[in-house]
């Protein structure tokens, strides 16, 4: 079978995801994709986190989005898992200097629930992060293309367009 190349806005994603895991230190466990992501009602979403820590991107939103929106979604998608990572540690018994124990516990709990809402606190903890990191990047000189030629082949990335189901 022949692989795929990225495309631009796929590689951005890929960079932003990268990039985010860099500044947390998150380099082990998330594997990031472009795929089409199904919903249970037969719709897609842009961008899916699981708790198998595979992040999934779907190839029409990037293909349609704006590079600013490509980081958006990619540095909220991307400390998302930061945050899951942040929880499962500490139901080993590792510390976090970063969070504490209540946030943590209610982390754990909107996880385990599984629908991270606008309302949940996981989304709104991810989206100041996406936010500061959206406004750094403007004030500095970090364009998009030097995001992809930096960050994109840091980790591993799976190959494109594998259909997945949005849980």
């Amino acid at each position: 079978m022949k692989t795929k190349t990225h495309t631009t806005n796929e590689k951005l994603a890929i960079a932003s995801v990268n990039y985010v895991r860099k500044k947390t230190s998150l380099n082990r466990g998330l594997y990031t994709l472009v795929a089409s992501i199904k919903n249970d009602d037969g719709s897609t979403t842009p961008s899916n986190f699981d708790k198998s820590m595979i992040l999934a991107f779907d190839p029409t939103f990037l293909s349609q989005s704006s590079e600013r929106e490509i980081m958006k979604v990619a540095f909220l998608e991307a400390y998302k898992a930061y945050m899951y990572y942040m929880v499962l540690r500490n139901d080993m018994g590792l510390q976090t200097a970063e969070f504490n124990e209540d946030e943590l516990s209610l982390f754990s709990t909107e996880f385990e629930l599984g629908e991270i809402t606008e309302s949940t606190a996981v989304y709104q903890v991810a989206s100041q992060y996406s936010s500061k990191l959206l406004s750094e990047i403007s004030k500095s000189n970090l364009t998009a293309s030097n995001l992809i030629k930096n960050y994109y082949g840091l980790y591993n990335t799976r190959e494109r367009n594998t259909l997945i189901k949005s849980v």
